[in-house]
């Protein structure tokens, strides 16, 4: 079971997703979205794709406005995994 993502989580190399969905909120927080964009993050400007990232994939049983949440785990365009998510608000596999 993965919490789900909200906006400013982070992945596993600091990027925090900067966009959520502002009719489903979580812990006083937006709920992120597949295609949501990511702050640029390390290995910025070394690694291109970490300096325009957004969320991928996001988790297909749980749709937030027509798009699929992101969950803890869900890999970033850039390859990085999201590392923090709410921990009270759980969504199955």
């Amino acid at each position: 079971m993965l919490g789900i993502v909200r906006s400013f989580d982070i992945n596993a190399a600091g990027g925090a997703a900067t966009v959520g969905d502002l009719t489903f909120i979580v812990n006083n927080r937006p709920v992120v979205r597949m295609g949501s964009p990511v702050m640029p993050h390390a290995p910025c400007p070394k690694v291109p794709t970490c300096c325009k990232a957004f969320t991928t994939i996001g988790n297909p049983k749980f749709i937030v406005s027509g798009i699929p949440a992101n969950t803890q785990g869900n890999i970033d365009s850039c390859g990085h995994p999201r590392i923090t998510g709410s921990s009270d608000f759980i969504i199955g596999l």
